[in-house]
């Protein structure tokens, strides 16, 4: 509504003129323009979302392919590795095929360090035959290493069987043990151990590769460990077999006679 004074041609003011006008159509218009504004928004802002989303899956799908590849490279690495010692175990001492192999296993699982222990039958412990990364103190430690004692090399002696410990913090095997304290003053988070089983069933070593944070390996890496391991046990008996054969009597060689 609009209301203008009336004047007369003497410019006086005898009254008013009222003008109503009707704007339902423009508050109609202004609605319809704010209810399209609102929609436009939330358009934007479920958009604005999907990118988001997509940007974090494509981010996702990146990171696991670059983790695919270099699993692949590792593996293939690992595989050379069991190739080579193949190759070498004929020509080259026993602590470099046992330290070769620790140093196959450490690299399957990214770990800094890693050690390697021959089981005697006679004492029933595992004695310490190749190492890396660790420090003295650690060393004295499990130098020698008992059904006994509390840790993954004595609980493999006691199962006979793979162990992992993704967080030895979280770890019931390592529960008020001496051993938990050593390993986590090594800056040792995680730990998995691998019998080496020869063809009777006997336990022959056990390699075990130590991680400095919560590590769990996957099934593919398991798979290598298992198939190093074998090919480990395997190289150890024939190496065995090859040494005893020599100092049996009679094998002497003719041409020394």
């Amino acid at each position: 509504m609009r209301m203008l004074p009336y004047r007369t041609v003497e410019n006086v003011i005898e009254g008013a003129v009222l003008t109503f006008v009707d704007i339902a159509g423009q508050k109609r218009a202004e609605q319809k323009l704010r209810d399209l504004s609102d929609d436009l928004e939330r358009r934007v802002e479920a958009r604005v979302a999907e990118l988001a989303t997509a940007n974090l899956n494509l981010a996702r799908e990146t990171g696991q392919r670059v983790q695919a590849e270099a699993r692949r490279v590792t593996d293939i690495s690992a595989m050379r590795r069991l190739h080579d010692l193949i190759r070498i175990a004929h020509e080259t001492e026993k602590p470099k095929l046992l330290q070769t192999t620790l140093d196959a296993a450490m690299e399957l699982t990214g770990a800094k360090m890693g050690s390697l222990q021959l089981y005697d039958p006679a004492s029933r412990s595992l004695a310490l035959a190749a190492q890396s990364g660790f420090k003295s103190s650690v060393l004295e430690h499990f130098g020698i290493v008992t059904s006994h004692m509390i840790s993954c090399c004595g609980d493999v002696l006691t199962q006979g069987k793979p162990v992992v410990v993704e967080d030895i913090a979280q770890s019931s095997l390592f529960q008020a043990a001496p051993a938990l304290g050593v390993l986590q003053a090594a800056g040792v988070r995680s730990v998995q151990t691998t019998p080496i089983i020869g063809r009777e069933g006997r336990l022959l070593a056990v390699f075990s590769t130590h991680s400095t944070k919560p590590y769990k390996p996957d099934e593919g890496t398991l798979r290598l460990l298992d198939l190093l391991a074998r090919q480990l046990a395997d190289l150890l008996e024939a190496r065995a077999d090859g040494e005893s054969g020599r100092a049996r009597p009679g094998n002497e060689n003719p041409k020394s006679k």
